[in-house]
């Protein structure tokens, strides 16, 4: 008698277990579904914007004089207001369309770059310049992964334009800008927590 109301409240026991299971399994398969429906809107109906932002930021590496200036027709030189809307216009599109870290370093590289006087750039320090670098690579990543899922290392968008990397006084320049950059974002993290 004793074993069979064991029995029963074994049974009792592993049927609740499974239910459980069953719905936390169905409410991770519905968050899921969920996560994929967004990701292909943002995806399909946004395309030609995600390419706008990446490929901004991306100037910073590539072509930094490029980067915040508007792109207006053939011959006509863009004013600072132009081009102060243009980057205007690019930090929307990645309020809208970035992730909470993407948006995260934008906000650190742009803290960074509003206290630097831009116009005189030999008043930058090595470990400023470095670390612009390396937070414009960690957002390029960022946003690259959040739009294909793909998944790059900063360090190499940063060798596809800086080739004296080898050099031991520029690695230390380096590595040292990019401690920095790496302190930064840790600290903006652990302000969120």
């Amino acid at each position: 008698m004793q074993y069979g109301f064991l029995f029963l409240a074994v049974q009792l026991l592993l049927n609740r277990l499974k239910y459980n299971q069953d719905q936390k399994l169905k409410e991770v398969e519905k968050n899921n579904t969920k996560e994929i429906q967004r990701e292909a809107f943002y995806r399909t109906q946004n395309e030609g914007e995600l390419k706008k932002i990446v490929t901004e930021y991306a100037l910073i590496i590539t072509d930094p004089q490029k980067f915040g200036k508007a792109k207006l027709p053939r011959k006509k030189i863009p004013t600072d207001e132009e081009n102060k809307q243009h980057v205007i216009d690019i930090m929307n599109l990645l309020i809208i369309y970035g992730s909470e870290e993407a948006i995260l370093i934008a906000g650190i590289l742009m803290q960074l770059t509003y206290g630097m006087d831009l116009e005189n750039a030999e008043t930058l320090t090595e470990r400023e310049k470095w670390a612009q670098y390396w937070l414009a690579a960690e957002l390029v990543t960022q946003l690259k992964s959040d739009y294909t899922g793909i998944t790059i290392e900063p360090m190499d968008i940063i060798k596809l334009k800086i080739s004296d990397l080898n050099d031991p006084e520029q690695a230390d320049k380096f590595k040292i800008g990019k401690e920095y950059a790496e302190e930064l974002i840790k600290k903006e993290q652990k302000k969120r927590n």
